[in-house]
């Protein structure tokens, strides 16, 4: 962010519909002038925040999810932190990407009740929790500043409730407060400011069904430092799906300024958005998403294994049958497998070029092996499982 990216204008998504008429900006207390709302669509991403939820959490966190993913229409989802394997089972393609394959809501609900009746456990602040402010930061280079709706569901939104840090339960501490008093612990701040305050990022923080006051209240706390709302997943998907989006223009003796409020007020003097801002630097490299989390997928068993390759029957070789709108697609093919061969377990990653044939030489050669071998498409996104059999050598 800065200067390059604030050259012409500012867009930020907003919560509330304006009333009809003049749309004012200000910067602390610095007019900016007129406010256009303007006719595009914000970008959406889905953020599963398992970091910072207890472990009896996560499968009602991947049950909602399964849910609602039919409904995401191609909407990228990442998570973080670790979790069990029966929830999202790990897949590491040749390209670095890491995906988790979301098993089936039919699956997930006996899990989820079952994790209901445990005792609640308080989640603990894991260092990945923390790290999430470098998610955030990456996910607004990654969109280049456009505005982006973040879904953001856990558990708990506790660690992220800073009022206890400020030491002003009763209070919301917001940039720009000359009386804040800095907090104890190391880093906080700019926890906070950067890059929560970064304006083209607004954050919808979703708890689970049946959460309690004080989680829905860290929940809206939470959302409300980018001027966002808090609620389910599903209602939130369906309340902001079409939020309206303000672009500010920024005059040049504001394009330097520190962190402050950013008000946007309609003609009746309502307010309709307040957050905090901040300016950030663009930095020399873009971050990546990919060492910080992984992407979670939906899976087809529309595909087939075939023994042999090309009508060759020599070595354990098989050939990949896929829908004809996977295979006649442009690009490569993104294959992962993991061998079970007694208690050895043996991973291999590979690319494939279509058309085809789609021809996978195991590293694993024994007949009576058995393995599972996922396909991503990333052109398509399409991402298929299969289990079977090496029959032939």
């Amino acid at each position: 962010m800065g200067a390059l990216w604030l050259a012409v204008a500012l867009d930020v998504l907003l919560t509330a519909k304006p009333a009809p008429g003049r749309i004012d900006a200000f910067l602390g207390r610095t007019k900016l002038g007129p406010a256009v709302v303007v006719d595009e669509a914000a970008a959406g991403v889905v953020l599963v925040d398992f970091a910072a939820s207890a472990p009896e959490d996560h499968a009602c966190l991947a049950l909602e999810l399964a849910r609602v993913f039919p409904r995401l229409g191609g909407m990228p989802v990442y998570f973080t932190g670790a979790t069990q394997t029966r929830l999202l089972y790990p897949a590491d393609m040749a390209t670095g990407t890491q995906f988790g394959l979301l098993t089936p809501a039919d699956r997930l609900e006996p899990w989820c009740t079952e994790s209901k009746a445990k005792s609640e456990r308080k989640p603990v602040l894991r260092r990945d929790t923390i790290s999430v402010n470098e998610v955030v930061r990456s996910l607004g280079w990654l969109y280049d500043r456009r505005p982006l709706r973040l879904y953001w569901i856990a558990g708990d939104f506790g660690v992220y409730d800073w009022r206890q840090y400020f030491g002003r339960p009763s209070r919301r501490p917001m940039p720009g407060d000359s009386d804040i008093v800095p907090p104890p612990v190391p880093g906080l701040v700019d926890f906070l400011l950067v890059p929560f305050a970064q304006p083209p990022i607004t954050i919808f923080a979703a708890h689970l069904p049946g959460a309690s006051r004080e989680i829905k209240r860290s929940g809206q706390y939470l959302a409300e430092a980018t001027g966002g709302l808090t609620g389910e997943l599903s209602a939130l998907l369906t309340d902001t799906a079409e939020l309206p989006i303000a672009r500010i223009e920024i005059p040049e003796s504001e394009r330097s300024h520190g962190p402050g409020l950013l008000r946007v007020r309609d003609s009746s003097g309502r307010d309709i958005l307040h957050r905090p801002f901040t300016l950030e630097r663009p930095p020399p490299d873009r971050p990546k998403l990919d060492p910080l989390v992984g992407r979670v997928v939906t899976y087809s068993t529309d595909m087939s294994v075939k023994s042999g390759c090309g009508g060759e029957k020599v070595g354990a070789r098989f050939e990949l049958d896929l829908p004809n709108r996977v295979r006649e697609a442009a690009g490569r093919l993104l294959v992962h497998i993991e061998f079970q061969a007694g208690k050895r377990s043996l991973r291999q990653r590979l690319t494939l070029d279509r058309p085809g044939p789609l021809c996978v030489v195991p590293h694993e050669e024994a007949p009576g092996t058995k393995f599972l071998i996922v396909v991503h498409d990333p052109v398509t996104g399409w991402t298929g499982a299969k289990n079977a059999t090496i029959t032939s050598r």
